[in-house]
């Protein structure tokens, strides 16, 4: 069975991975990079899953945390 992409996934993994470096002790600049893309990625989920009588198009394209905050 193949396992199934979606925004919630991909920000799940994220997620994870992000948590098991910092407990290492990792720290790095990266992390905020990361940390905005699962942000991001959790609010395209619920765009995408819950939004249906709107056309979502644009903000399904964006990569900005505030257009999307925006959105609802």
């Amino acid at each position: 069975m193949e396992k199934e992409i979606n925004y919630f996934g991909m920000a799940e993994n994220d997620y994870l991975f992000l948590e098991k470096i910092v407990n290492q002790g990792l720290v790095y600049n990266a992390i905020c990079y990361i940390s905005q893309n699962i942000c991001e990625r959790y609010l395209k989920h619920i765009v995408d899953e819950f939004i249906l009588d709107v056309d979502t198009f644009g903000v399904m394209r964006t990569h900005s945390i505030k257009v999307l905050a925006k959105f609802f």
